[in-house]
């Protein structure tokens, strides 16, 4: 019991932190971005994911008039559902992306958009799911003091199969880099659409969309009540795995390209 808390806790800080491997590893490509553009990012995800959330809330009724819980029963509409609520917070977060890096060109029109982009994007991606690492320590030592039964997470970490609960975290873990490179490619291909390539705006909705669409379509189909991130100690195995393989292709993909643009663009 002793070994599952301390290993829950060294995951949800790892969790919490580990943006700043793929931070590191981009801004050697170009490590001028202006770190209050990040802080600007995480406010630029926070207003953006209001707006979703609260467009989603107006909308999920239509498709669901008489459901009382949030599983997925697997019909068509599901995916549907899976589909819009991914655009939409694409969307916002692009729209309102856009508009920060309007102003800020707005206050300095020497600025490098480009790079102010980046800078957007790793802060999106900083503060996206950010709680869930913070419900990880919680959990860890709640269970590290004897307290098992406070809540599922709580009672999954102390009653789940080792391996089962180690998978989970690695997938996390695994999630929250590759989260991070997909917001930092929206915000480098927002930021382009506003010069010359106008379509490059959508290109950033459409990967995003489709990060999210793609792993939430595969869980649905894989028997997963309720797809999203995989859930510490109660996602089975076998489907954290083939998360955790979808989100480091992810990652390498999305690495790769951002890599070549901002080679491209220093030269």
């Amino acid at each position: 019991m002793l070994f599952r808390a301390l290993l829950v806790i060294a995951s949800g800080f790892i969790f919490i932190f580990s943006p700043g491997l793929p931070m590191s590893l981009i801004g050697r490509f170009n490590p001028g971005y202006k770190r209050d553009l990040v802080y600007w990012g995480i406010g630029t995800w926070l207003v953006a994911n209001f707006l979703s959330q609260f467009t989603r809330s107006l909308i999920m009724p239509a498709f669901y008039p008489d459901q009382t819980t949030s599983a997925f029963t697997g019909k068509p509409l599901d995916f549907i559902v899976i589909l819009m609520s991914a655009f939409l917070t694409a969307l916002f977060l692009g729209i309102v992306m856009r508009l920060v890096l309007g102003y800020k060109r707005k206050k300095n029109p020497q600025d490098d958009r480009i790079i102010n982009g980046l800078a957007l994007g790793f802060g999106g991606g900083l503060i996206a799911q950010v709680f869930t690492g913070i419900t990880l320590v919680g959990a860890g030592f709640q269970v590290l003091f004897g307290n098992t039964a406070s809540n599922v997470t709580v009672s999954a970490v102390a009653n789940s199969n080792l391996f089962m609960l180690l998978v989970s975290l690695i997938t996390l873990i695994v999630f929250r880099i590759a989260l991070l490179c997909v917001s930092a490619m929206q915000g480098v291909l927002t930021a382009q659409s506003m010069d010359m390539k106008k379509g490059q705006f959508w290109m950033g909705v459409l990967i995003h969309t489709l990060f999210t669409t793609i792993i939430l379509t595969i869980q649905l189909l894989m028997g997963e009540g309720v797809p999203g991130q995989v859930t510490v100690g109660i996602t089975p195995t076998w489907i954290s795995v083939i998360s955790s393989l979808y989100y480091l292709l992810s990652f390498a993909a999305a690495y790769i390209w951002l890599s070549k643009q901002l080679q491209a663009h220093n030269k």
